[in-house]
């Protein structure tokens, strides 16, 4: 299997560093975070960059995430093409192969009102837009939902009917097991997506929160841990013959106070222990 690690697991230092013990825990590949790799950029030049990665023989996974894209208004679009363009060219430089995006947050109040339908049409219509200036950069996008209410977009089957019958080049599906899980999906929805699936975020949720208290963030554990039953999403993803990586994302206060090496090796150790 293919593991990897997500920045946000380990936010506590720069990138430069985050890649170093990552590699030297054992990890193949490294998701970076937009903030931080563009603040490498701004100290190191391409070629030092590139060198590092070859020299710790990791593969940048993805930049994430590029959220809010999906509701952007028609007549500041211009402005949302300047920033695709900037990821796009970001990524290139760095030879990284795909942008997490996720939707946007949306509330409905009663002068705001958007039908499922609605959400998908315009939805789609963003998607397409920065699917198109990515795939320039020879970049793929990876949509991932996020199953919490405040998302417009939340799980699998919403997921699918904005794919179906669209004109996306390079868009496929990062899937987020906490997030699907608080959205409610199940683990056999993945077969509707066959191979448009490109990354699994491996998580679990916390046992002593609530189900409707989780946060989109802050109470996650590492898989094998919590109440969701991860092991049976990994099955699936097996029988579904899944080959990309394995991703683990935690945004864990604890792993954020320990020191950047220490934090590495504890999570390859765990994230090994639970797919082996």
């Amino acid at each position: 299997m293919n593991i990897s690690i997500n920045e946000n697991t380990i936010m506590q230092c720069g990138a430069e560093e985050f890649m170093t013990v990552s590699s030297e825990a054992g990890f193949k590949g490294v998701e970076l975070r937009i903030d931080k790799i563009r603040e490498l950029l701004y100290k190191k030049s391409i070629k030092e960059i590139i060198n590092l990665v070859k020299k710790l023989k990791i593969e940048i996974v993805s930049l994430n995430a590029f959220e809010d894209f999906s509701f952007v208004p028609e007549q500041n679009l211009k402005i949302l093409e300047a920033e695709c363009n900037f990821l796009g060219k970001m990524s290139e430089m760095v030879g990284c192969p795909m942008i997490v995006a996720c939707p946007t947050r949306y509330i409905e109040t009663d002068d705001n009102l958007l039908t499922e339908e609605d959400i998908i049409k315009i939805t789609k219509s963003r998607l397409s837009f920065i699917d198109d200036i990515f795939s320039r950069y020879s970049v793929r996008v990876g949509f991932e939902p996020i199953g919490f209410p405040e998302y417009s977009i939340r799980d699998l089957i919403t997921t699918h009917k904005l794919f179906k019958k669209s004109n996306l080049k390079s868009t496929e599906v990062v899937i987020d097991i906490y997030n699907l899980y608080r959205g409610g999906a199940q683990p056999e929805e993945i077969k509707i997506f066959g191979k448009l699936i490109s990354l699994v975020h491996l998580d679990d949720a916390v046992k002593d929160v609530p189900f409707e208290k989780l946060h989109v963030l802050y109470n996650r554990t590492f898989p094998g841990e919590g109440i969701i039953n991860t092991k049976r999403w990994v099955d699936v993803l097996n029988k579904e013959s899944f080959n990309g990586y394995y991703s683990l994302e935690l945004f864990n206060k604890e792993l954020w106070e320990m020191k950047p090496k220490e934090a590495a090796d504890l999570c390859y150790k765990k994230i090994n222990d639970f797919l082996n």
